[in-house]
């Protein structure tokens, strides 16, 4: 840019020396003697001639001081001129920064260099175009940014600076191999190794990294203010720290429990990632009896358990494993009777149950009898039986098989019914129940109605199914495992039947007419189901 505003100087001053000069030669053509001058003056002599020579020469000198003059005129102009431009030039070009800190006092550094001043300041003739600014101040992190300055005009830049002990850190964490999830304090981040947490607070925070396939990797790491944390993890395979159990039986499709918790998987299977130590193995077949067997887990090793099963020479009935939970027991529809409040919270353990009432084959290859009237199909439910006949039937159960079946209490029979539902039924009571409006005056063949979410057919409806407790009022306080009163005249019996309008269908129904029933009691609508701890 320079070099051009000097060819323009130049171009002027070249110009302005012909515009001197042209009128110069003008002058000198109007003052040179004439021909006839001349020669008049040869003519008079050679003292006349001499006078004539001066006369000339002192027109000429006059005229080349003149000139000598007039030129440099002209150069002291195109070069005052020249400086002008430029010195414009320069002026357009440039911008100003107001810089603004709190607190006030940070030493300004532009591109690098100190700049000699302190916040609050304006830096001035500075270059169009990007810079790097930074300020500094004791006892406060250093401030950083980049400015745009445009031409002729003021950047304004306010810095809020950080004390150096609540300045946020950084974490980089990397880990063998990468792609672990990073999780700080117990919050999933969104990133996964190897990556850099940026923002974080200076103290002490609960870093783990999760890995398909490999054992969580977990650090408390002290973050400095205004300072990196390096981590660098070696994530260990499952495999080095856990074991497995390879679980066979003789039948196969035993279901396998461990530690007291249903695995999901039936015989022949192999369980991985086992914490090393003692472990107990239950299979549950239907006809069978459980087989139970306690065996050491080893890390990086597989243990076998070979099991030949017995069977019971009973038929079992089918059982579903529920998961404990916490759920609200009773109700205040408009369908519901007083029996059934207060509402309350009842937490329940795990627990097994039937997956249908206790069908009369089943209840036939224990107690070798059928006190039913409804005889004409083996998959009915067992009906007119009393609460009596039923623990006999439970008694003779166990004794065949080695199990514990019993009858449900009425919290874990309610929260078996309602599957995790609130209202007074799971589904529609066309879909999920007989009863008065649909059955046609009898029971019918189990498994034939919608189930609840927890697999389990004819919750409602069908038969009433006996429970274990004493009828007693609600309390308001929240309870775990309720069992009802210690006494009492008569049991509770729940789901109604297919002799019972729809109003007596329902999850939290406690058979109001009675309520409930004593235990001798008996009809062809009255049944049961049974559960196992």
């Amino acid at each position: 840019m320079k070099i051009e505003h000097f060819k323009r100087a130049i171009s002027m001053i070249l110009c302005l020396c012909l515009l001197f000069l042209l009128p110069l030669e003008t002058r000198a053509q109007s003052s040179s003697p004439s021909r006839q001058e001349y020669r008049a003056a040869e003519s008079s002599g050679p003292k006349a001639m001499g006078a004539g020579e001066k006369t000339i020469e002192n027109t000429a000198g006059k005229h080349s001081k003149l000139w000598i003059y007039l030129l440099a005129g002209a150069a002291v102009v195109g070069i005052t001129v020249a400086i002008v431009l430029l010195t414009k030039k320069k002026k357009a070009a440039s911008g100003s920064i107001q810089v603004n800190s709190t607190p006030a006092g940070a030493r300004i550094f532009l591109d690098g260099a100190d700049t000699g001043k302190t916040a609050n300041a304006t830096l001035t003739g500075i270059a169009a175009g990007s810079h790097a600014l930074k300020l500094v101040l004791a006892e406060y992190n250093d401030y950083q940014q980049t400015v745009n300055v445009q031409s002729g005009q003021t950047a304004q830049v306010a810095a809020d600076l950080v004390p150096l002990d609540t300045a946020p850190g950084s974490i980089e964490v990397n880990s063998t191999p990468t792609g672990a999830r990073i999780f700080l304090d117990g919050a999933d981040t969104g990133q996964t190794s190897n990556a850099t947490l940026t923002g974080i607070a200076p103290g002490s925070h609960a870093l783990k990294l999760v890995l398909a396939d490999y054992n969580d990797y977990q650090q408390t790491v002290n973050v400095q203010p205004a300072q990196t944390i390096q981590i660098t993890a070696a994530m260990v395979p499952l495999t080095a720290t856990t074991g497995s159990i390879q679980v066979n039986s003789t039948p196969t499709g035993a279901s396998i429990t461990l530690d007291g918790v249903a695995t999901g998987k039936t015989t022949n299977a192999t369980l991985t990632l086992l914490t090393p130590g003692s472990r107990a193995v239950l299979l549950v077949l239907n006809g069978y009896r459980d087989f139970s067997q306690t065996v050491t887990v080893v890390a990086g090793q597989t243990t076998t358990v070979s099991a030949s099963l017995v069977a019971t020479g009973v038929l079992e009935p089918e059982m579903v494993r529920l998961p404990g939970g916490t759920f609200m027991m009773g109700s205040d529809s408009a369908e519901s009777d007083p029996i059934e409040r207060p509402i309350h919270q009842v937490t329940v353990s795990a627990f097994w149950i039937g997956k249908y009432e206790v069908t009369q084959a089943e209840f036939v290859s224990v107690m070798n009898m059928n006190p039913s009237l409804h005889r004409d199909n083996d998959r009915n439910p067992i009906e007119q039986v009393d609460w009596n006949t039923a623990q006999t039937y439970i008694q003779q159960l166990n004794a065949a098989t080695g199990k514990s079946y019993r009858l449900p209490t009425e919290a874990e029979w309610e929260y078996a019914c309602r599957a995790g539902t609130t209202g007074d039924r799971y589904g529609d009571v066309n879909s999920v129940a007989w009863y008065l409006g649909n059955a046609g005056d009898q029971e019918r063949p189990v498994g034939q109605k919608v189930p609840n979410a927890f697999g389990l057919f004819d919750m409602l409806g069908n038969v009433s199914e006996w429970c274990s407790d004493w009828f007693g009022m609600y309390s308001a306080a929240a309870q775990t495992n309720p069992r009802g009163p210690a006494t009492g005249d008569r049991k509770i019996i729940r789901g109604g039947s297919w002799y019972m309008e729809a109003r007596m269908v329902r999850a939290s129904d406690r058979y109001a007419p009675g309520p409930s029933l004593p235990p001798t009691s008996w009809g062809d609508d009255l049944g049961f189901r049974v559960v196992r701890n």
